[in-house]
């Protein structure tokens, strides 16, 4: 059966780990380390994308590792909503002129450790943007756009105003090269 719809290959939410926005990023660090290790050990049953809750239980958002390190440096975020561009073109200066500024150069790292214990997940949490949602309805050739014009490696899926769950890039990837090669292993 070749999936079409978004639900076809969304996994529910039950699937994943969660953690709460209360923990601090050094209990973010090791749930996703425990993750990583599940997932390895049994990758038919196990999610390694880690969804944040609020006090109700509700997804809020999403954590990565690449999340992690924008929370214990919180001043990326607010350079990089300035003009993306003009750091592309000149790359190397920029890097050296934002370590500059935002005072790394000097920063120690032995003070990531006290960092990692007092910034909470919700300090610096992202709520999803609408192009990270899909309907549970939706076509995958939607998802499939937002995943490539967006970035995302996965997206929230919907259901009306309800989160029902997730859908990774790697499983719609998996279902168009399944597709390409029984198309071209046919006659």
């Amino acid at each position: 059966m070749i999936a079409d719809k978004v639900e076809d290959l969304m996994v529910p939410l039950e699937a994943f780990p969660k953690i709460s926005q209360e923990a601090t990023i050094a209990e973010a660090i090791l749930a996703l380390e425990k993750a990583q290790e599940e997932f390895l050990a049994d990758r038919s049953k196990k999610q390694r994308i880690m969804l944040v809750t609020d006090e109700q239980a509700r997804v809020v958002g999403k954590l990565s590792p690449a999340d992690v390190i924008r929370g214990l440096e919180q001043d990326y975020g607010k350079m990089l909503n300035t003009d993306v561009s003009r750091f592309l073109r000149e790359f190397d200066k920029v890097i050296s002129s934002l370590s500059v500024e935002l005072g790394h150069a000097s920063t120690p790292w032995c003070k990531i450790c006290s960092k990692a214990k007092n910034i909470k997940l919700k300090d610096f949490l992202r709520k999803p943007e609408a192009s990270q949602v899909v309907q549970i309805g939706d076509d995958l050739s939607e998802a499939l756009h937002r995943f490539i014009l967006g970035g995302h490696d996965s997206l929230f899926v919907t259901d009306g105003k309800r989160l029902v769950g997730m859908l990774r890039f790697a499983h719609v990837y998996r279902e168009i090269l399944g597709m390409i090669k029984d198309a071209c292993a046919s006659p």
